[in-house]
């Protein structure tokens, strides 16, 4: 995520999170296992950015397929690179879209946003739940 951060600033950028949800003793520990980025045809700006639909639908498939589907779309990620963590309007609105689509499969999808700090992106994540977008904790882990 930062990569790509640092690749698109001052443009937004973004993707989309895969894993599964794995309940345990009443609580749910939700496991990001894949991050998409944008895909080759998105459309960056300042304030928002344009997913590669196509793209994203057919790694999703791809992902789904190899993990026996187990892996699925959990929520998406994206940056304000001249903002802060903290979601916006639009964020919301994305949110509720997204709960309310019944192909998504997301009743309470994930936003992580990525912002500017002072070494580096600062990462927020946030659930959807009845109707207001939540911060939850996560961790971020590299892979590398």
């Amino acid at each position: 995520m930062e990569r790509e951060a640092d690749a698109r600033r001052p443009l937004e950028t973004g993707g989309m999170l895969l894993g599964y949800i794995a309940p345990k003793e009443g609580v749910e520990t939700v496991v990001i296992e894949v991050v998409l980025g944008p895909g080759p045809e998105a459309v960056h700006s300042t304030h928002c950015f344009e997913p590669d639909d196509d793209w994203q639908q057919r790694e999703l498939a791809e992902a789904y397929a190899t993990s026996g589907r187990v892996t699925t779309y959990l929520g998406d990620w994206h940056t304000h690179p001249s903002g802060t963590t903290t979601p916006s309007r639009r964020d919301l609105r994305t949110a509720r879209s997204i709960a309310r689509t019944r192909g998504a499969r997301a009743p309470r999808p994930l936003m992580m946003i990525l912002a500017p700090g002072s070494d580096g992106w600062n990462a927020a994540s946030f659930r959807y739940e009845r109707g207001a977008l939540v911060e939850v904790a996560a961790q971020v882990l590299d892979a590398t």
